[in-house]
């Protein structure tokens, strides 16, 4: 380890200003349909609803960062399914 550099993680200041101000967020609403139709099994309809949340952040050494988080809920046929969840980090 370098002089003066420690094992720490520092967030950057984000801004023109250079004042801390914090993560940018931008979230998401999305929503999608699909109907089926098969010879042999009658017709199915699908729908999912979801949302996430994107936290654009600078980390130490100028590494732009997003680190997400996201829920969606599906139905077949009217009838709710399950929720999904997810969690990402992307370093550029």
């Amino acid at each position: 380890m370098s002089a003066g550099a420690s094992g720490a993680i520092a967030l950057a200041c984000v801004g023109g200003n250079g004042s801390w101000d914090g993560p940018d967020v931008a979230p998401a609403v999305f929503a999608g349909a699909m109907v089926t139709e098969a010879p042999e099994h009658g017709s199915h309809d699908y729908a999912t609803v979801g949302a996430q949340l994107d936290l654009n952040f600078t980390v130490a050494l100028r590494l732009p960062m997003v680190f997400s988080v996201g829920a969606a809920g599906g139905w077949r046929d009217g009838h709710y399914r399950k929720t999904e969840w997810l969690a990402s980090l992307k370093i550029m």
